[in-house]
């Protein structure tokens, strides 16, 4: 993967990798090289990787992003083993989610895949949900859950979604894809922030899907703005009423600034990035962590904001991660990397939802990627465990991979990562 051509010419001329999904690239490549970075060759497959995911149990290690081409590495070398399409990608597949879920108790995988239908009046677009297993020999199989048709002006980017015990819990945020059929499809293909854009004459909509029996239930929302969840889970109110949780971080006002100003993903472009005066200005970071309760019996829902008790607030609160052992269950415990859009360090910070509490840690040049809980063996509280994060200095341009007490964030291990790894965003952990 490391080795392919896209991979040695941005880092020949000290740019930053290029995504394969979204955005003019630094360096910007050709409209055909881009676009053969969307629809998956090998020598253009480095960047393929907003996430990992063991879909197989440990055969291999499938990177992700939106695109329905995924990539699969050997788990102990990381050396390319192959393309992969997940079962399902049938019709005339869109994109994918880049994060896969994992059901808290059964271990299978789930995700969906956005497809266009041709019919004799025109095309149809629907998200079609699928689970996946796999056999001790690593054979994927797959099995559809259900299904969410849309209209082809207002077809969303679900970049992640959530599931308890027995729901898929589907937020379809106010970005979309804007999918004209015209001469301009080819260059939104390939640069598809061309096509990404903020819908603000539209509500937001969040489906929840019976795992079992595949029946969807779609809420209504005002207008948000969300990206990665922390958790969901079920819960009986008291009037003996099913309810399911949902909690974001999510833009505080997505009407404070106008989001179709700049790509979402121009941030992580030279010189957007390295000037923090441009960020602060013009790319929204006011944070609100955010739960949605939806009422599955009376069909109603309801908002609540956490207090945002962390300092400083001026600071994008993203990346959330919790222990694993409290997917889809209620929880308390929830943790973050804090972007200063002033001063561009990035903090690991833990919010107590329970308390409504937020703790930090800090130190100057330092910029956190996405934190991840490892928990104690036989552990009894729900923070025994610990933190671990790559975290870059800018001062130093070292990386090294960090170790903090999840309980006060104090800082316990850190390890010299021996070669520089720039600033990342998403992190996972996985047992030998």
């Amino acid at each position: 993967m490391v080795r392919s051509e896209v991979y040695n010419r941005s880092m020949a001329e000290g740019k930053i990798s290029a995504f394969s999904m979204m955005g003019k690239p630094e360096p910007l490549f050709d409209l055909w090289e881009h676009t053969m970075m969307v629809l998956g060759g090998v020598e253009y497959s480095d960047n393929t990787n907003i996430a990992v995911w063991d879909v197989d149990k440990g055969h291999s290690l499938t990177l992700t992003t939106e695109s329905f081409n995924m990539h699969q590495v050997a788990p102990d070398t990381l050396t390319y083993n192959r393309p992969w399409k997940p079962p399902g990608a049938d019709e005339i597949p869109l994109f994918s989610a880049a994060h896969f879920s994992r059901h808290p108790t059964s271990g299978k995988s789930y995700n969906y895949v956005a497809k266009l239908k041709w019919k004799l009046w025109g095309p149809e677009a629907r998200f079609d949900f699928y689970e996946y297993s796999s056999s001790p020999g690593g054979q994927i199989t797959d099995r559809k859950v259900g299904s969410i048709p849309t209209a082809l002006d207002d077809i969303r980017i679900i970049h992640a979604f959530s599931i308890t015990e027995n729901y898929l819990v589907i937020p379809r945020w106010n970005y979309k894809f804007d999918f004209t059929f015209d001469l301009s499809m080819m260059k939104k293909l390939a640069y598809m922030c061309e096509a990404f854009k903020f819908e603000y004459n539209k509500p937001t909509y969040v489906d929840i899907i019976n795992i079992k029996t595949g029946i969807r239930v779609q809420f209504t929302l005002p207008i948000q703005k969300g990206v990665h969840g922390m958790n969901s889970f079920e819960r009986i109110n008291s009037q003996g009423q099913l309810e399911i949780v949902m909690d974001f971080p999510t833009l505080t006002d997505p009407t404070a600034l106008d989001l179709n100003k700049h790509c979402l993903f121009d941030i992580f472009n030279i010189p957007i990035l390295t000037d923090p005066n441009y960020l602060y200005e013009n790319i929204p970071w006011d944070t609100t962590l955010r739960r949605f309760i939806f009422n599955m019996h009376t069909s109603a829902h309801t908002i609540e904001d956490f207090p945002q008790s962390w300092r400083t607030k001026d600071s994008a609160i993203e990346f959330p991660f919790i222990n694993p052992n409290y997917n889809g269950k209620d929880y308390c415990f929830a943790y973050f990397q804090q972007w200063h859009f002033r001063t561009e360090d990035m903090d690991l910070m833990k919010y107590d939802l329970c308390t409504k509490k937020a703790i930090t840690w800090h130190e100057d040049n330092k910029h956190v990627s996405e934190p991840v809980f490892v928990p104690k063996p036989g552990g009894e509280a729900e923070d025994d465990g610990v933190i671990v994060a790559q975290v870059y200095d800018s001062a130093t341009e070292k990386s090294e991979l960090c170790v903090w007490n999840a309980k006060k964030l104090e800082l316990i291990a850190r390890y010299d990562n021996k070669v520089q790894v720039p600033y990342t965003v998403h992190g996972s952990w996985y047992d030998e």
